[in-house]
């Protein structure tokens, strides 16, 4: 899924700076994904981009976080934290998180096959008072939920 959205970026440089993360470990085969995960930075590097670093993905407005291989990432909550929209693949969930928050008040969701991710970015760059209003939203509800009251019962 994320080599797929980053080719989705890479073909839409209008409106899109798409460059991969490098992720950690996860609870699947990571040598099965080495192949793949070394073409996509290779084709990455051929467009001039290189790997962005996690805590350098907060410089940007906007975010997208793709479902990968790895269960219980803890950086979709990261990134609602962050101040900057985040836009969610569909599909599996990753954290409990996920159904704490509602799509298109807190996130953005976008197809798993993300065929609509460059609409959805193209219309909120259009709606930057509906982007605030979403970052906004998800800042109090994941505050509220990682706070030690938040975690007693959620």
């Amino acid at each position: 899924m994320r080599f797929h959205v980053a080719e989705v970026g890479n073909s839409n440089s209008d409106v899109f700076d798409t460059k991969l993360t490098k992720t950690g470990p996860c609870m699947y085969d990571m040598a099965s994904m080495q192949n793949r995960v070394n073409d996509m930075f290779r084709r990455q590097e051929l467009l001039g981009k290189q790997y962005l670093k996690f805590e350098d993905m907060l410089q940007y407005k906007l975010v997208i976080d793709a479902n990968g291989d790895c269960k219980n990432s803890q950086r979709f909550s990261k990134l609602l934290l962050a101040e900057t929209l985040v836009l969610k693949s569909s599909g599996h969930s990753s954290t409990f998180l996920t159904r704490l928050v509602e799509p298109w008040k807190q996130y953005v969701p976008f197809d798993e096959n993300a065929d609509d991710l460059a609409y959805l970015v193209r219309k909120l760059l259009l709606k930057p008072m509906l982007a605030e209003k979403i970052v906004k939203s998800a800042v109090e509800k994941v505050s509220e939920v990682l706070s030690p009251h938040g975690m007693l019962y959620a």
